[in-house]
């Protein structure tokens, strides 16, 4: 029957050898990298006429600045229609025409048409 010292023996040795690995990792660079932030969004991007937001009421927006002033001005209906009916509007244009992702989940989790247009707002400043 073995005794407690060769049973603890493995044991230690298994530790030393993690240690080991851990600072060997640490040494050579190996461990997990940060993942880059995003780069910003081009909020001076020109866009064609193909690429405008088009409202329901009528009228095309060509920037992300553009939205914004007019979800200031737009009827509760028209906010209605393109945050409501089938996914929000705004936040599928931002992310296909401007490819910022990051600014699409912000808008597409406003409730209110006045949160929407202060985030917007707040992340163009």
């Amino acid at each position: 029957m073995p005794t407690k010292n060769t049973e603890a023996q493995p044991k230690k040795a298994a530790k030393k050898v993690a240690k080991k690995t851990v600072k060997t990792a640490k040494k050579t660079g190996t461990k997990k990298k940060p993942t880059p932030t995003p780069t910003p969004v081009q909020v001076t991007k020109v866009l064609a006429p193909e690429e405008y937001f088009w409202l329901v009421e009528g009228g095309g927006l060509n920037s992300l600045h553009a939205l914004a002033d007019a979800l200031e001005q737009m009827s509760g209906e028209q906010f209605a229609y393109h945050t409501q009916r089938d996914g929000n509007d705004f936040a599928r244009w931002i992310g296909g025409v401007f490819s910022d992702e990051e600014l699409a989940r912000i808008i597409a989790r406003q409730k209110t048409q006045a949160k929407t247009a202060e985030a917007l707002r707040k992340y163009l400043a």
